[in-house]
């Protein structure tokens, strides 16, 4: 039973572990393609007055 209890608790923070690591690159992905949109609209508007 305590082997069981161990194991069970490895899977747990293993699963927690790698949630939050997918999680952070998706947040950082957006983040990414947040700020390449922003500075290809900007870009184009730039391109637009000018």
């Amino acid at each position: 039973m305590n082997t069981y209890r161990v194991c069970v608790y490895v899977c747990v923070c293993v699963r927690m572990w790698v949630g939050v690591s997918y999680i952070t690159i998706g947040m950082l992905r957006y983040l990414e393609w947040f700020i390449y949109n922003n500075l290809l609209t900007r870009k184009d508007n730039f391109g637009v007055t000018a």
